[in-house]
């Protein structure tokens, strides 16, 4: 049946992993926009909040050794679908006025963007609320690790 493997603790531990392996795909837990030095959300708008979940995913990744081509599946959960587009323009690497490209959250355009460059499969849910109630879009991955 093959071996589960758990990578990194979530948030201030939590009783779940934020990434396993099994059988040669890997699953992320949903992300939320958390400064990952400070473990809080610096921001209450999609667009920034999309920044920066997706900055700290490809932060992950890079950290576990995948890369975003590897992500097959992508599901979003958004508090308020009327923000769908705000989250696209991150995802398709669109700056938004007053963005700073390749900034470490970037703008999404070129090397430092926030975007994955690659186009997997994606589920957009809208929830009534997530976890921690500053989020307003949480992202969950899966993908194949070989």
């Amino acid at each position: 049946m093959g071996t589960v493997t758990r990578i990194g603790r979530g948030p201030a531990g939590l009783p779940f992993s934020r990434m396993t392996l099994k059988d040669g795909r890997f699953f992320l837990s949903g992300q939320v926009a958390q400064n990952p030095e400070t473990g809080r959300i610096d921001h209450p708008g999609c667009y920034e909040q999309s920044l920066t979940v997706l900055g700290n995913i490809r932060g992950i990744l890079a950290e576990a050794g995948f890369a975003p081509e590897q992500v097959a599946k992508m599901t979003v959960f958004l508090t308020d679908m009327g923000q769908k587009d705000a989250f696209d323009r991150v995802f398709r690497r669109v700056p938004e006025e007053g963005d700073a490209p390749g900034s470490p959250k970037g703008s999404g355009t070129g090397e430092g963007g926030a975007g994955l460059s690659c186009a997997p499969a994606c589920t957009c849910v809208g929830v009534a609320a997530l976890p921690n109630p500053a989020a307003v879009v949480e992202v969950e991955l899966e993908g194949f690790a070989g």
